[in-house]
């Protein structure tokens, strides 16, 4: 009885968790198409339709999920939308205790060019530890006009760590930095099919 329970139970967990999952793509996908996929001015509220509504308010309640991967795709989902409301997320999401919800935090304020969160990311970008974090930090800034850690890309590229390279690689690409093609065709031979 007790092995049909954590059956039950591992069955009714996945289940919550697809439906989550489509439930925030579906959020995502109903976000593009009312606001279009590159950045927009925000809307005015005599724009925002009922399901503009829903989408942001359902995707800001899921940034609070106690699953991170779930706090992360809010952000991805949020990161173009032209809402004051997904700013506030994404600023959350850099103080997140995950490191995926911060390098998608940080991502999502690169990808906006979100001025405003530019001195937030200035003043944790020293204490972050993970590499993954740093190199989306390091985008962020460039982004909004500080190339200051630029240099430390080439380190990254170095690291153990396969996720950290391959993230170096997926930053350095829409930099638009005549020098990341040079630093790119370096690694082309990388053992992780993630980082070529």
């Amino acid at each position: 009885v007790a092995k049909e329970n954590m059956t039950t139970l591992a069955t009714n967990s996945n289940s919550n968790l697809m439906l989550k999952s489509a439930s925030l793509l579906l959020a995502a996908f109903t976000l593009a198409a009312l606001t279009g996929c590159p950045p927009a001015p925000p809307i005015s509220p005599t724009e925002r339709t009922p399901a503009y509504e829903r989408a942001i308010t359902y995707l800001q309640v899921h940034s609070q999920d106690t699953d991170p991967t779930v706090r992360a795709n809010c952000l991805e989902a949020l990161q173009l939308a032209p809402d004051r409301r997904a700013l506030a997320v994404i600023e959350q999401g850099l103080h997140d205790q995950a490191c995926v919800v911060r390098f998608a935090s940080a991502m999502a304020a690169g990808r906006r060019q979100a001025m405003e969160l530019k001195p937030a990311l200035q003043q944790l970008f020293p204490a972050e530890e993970n590499g993954s974090v740093r190199v989306a930090m390091i985008y962020a800034l460039q982004q909004m006009g500080d190339t200051t850690h630029m240099s430390l890309l080439a380190q990254t590229f170095k690291s153990p760590d396969a996720g950290t390279r391959a993230n170096t690689a997926l930053v350095l690409r829409p930099m638009g930095d005549k020098s990341a093609i040079g630093l790119l065709k370096l690694h082309t031979g990388d053992e992780d099919v993630r980082v070529k």
